[in-house]
C-alpha cells in the first residue's frame, strides 16, 4: 500500500506501515511491511502481544520494512525478552540488506536477536518447520 505522494517525485512517496499476524499450528508469524514509524509502534505492539498470548514460538518478519526507527528496536527487544521469560523460541527475519537489520546493528542490539535471512530459516530455527 502506498501512502501520500508529493507530485511526481518518487523520493517523496511513502509506504504506509502494515502488520499481519499469521497463526500456524507450531508458530506465530508477525509480518511487518512499509515504513514503521513512532505512530505505528502501538500497532506493532498489539500484534506482538497477540502473538505472545498464543504460547507458541514466534517469527517476526521484517524483510519488507523500508523505514524503522530505533523505538521499534526497543519494542522488539521487550517482546523477545517476554518470550524468553516464557521459554518460547523466537527469530527475526532480517535479510542482510534491508533497513531493519541496519537499525538493529546501529543500535548495537544485533547480539540480542536471532536474525535469519528467510522466513523458512526462522521457522526452522524455532522448531516450527523441518530443515530440508
Amino acid at each position: 500500500m502506498k501512502g501520500p505522494s508529493s507530485g511526481n517525485d518518487p523520493l517523496m512517496e511513502t509506504r504506509m506501515a502494515s502488520y499481519r499476524t499469521i497463526a500456524e499450528p507450531k508458530a506465530t508469524i508477525v509480518r511487518a511491511r512499509g515504513e514503521l514509524d513512532i505512530t505505528s509502534t502501538r500497532d506493532l505492539c498489539k500484534h506482538l502481544i497477540d502473538a505472545l498470548a498464543r504460547t507458541v514460538p514466534c517469527a517476526i518478519d521484517l524483510r519488507d520494512v523500508s523505514y524503522c526507527p530505533a523505538r521499534i528496536v526497543g519494542a522488539l527487544l521487550r517482546f523477545t525478552l517476554a518470550l524468553e521469560q516464557r521459554t518460547l523460541m523466537h527469530a527475526l527475519v532480517l535479510p542482510s540488506a534491508p533497513v531493519a537489520r541496519r537499525i538493529i546493528e546501529l543500535t548495537d542490539r544485533s547480539a540480542l536477536f536471532h536474525g535469519h535471512e528467510t522466513l523458512r530459516e526462522a521457522l526452522v530455527a524455532v522448531g516450527a518447520r523441518r530443515a530440508s
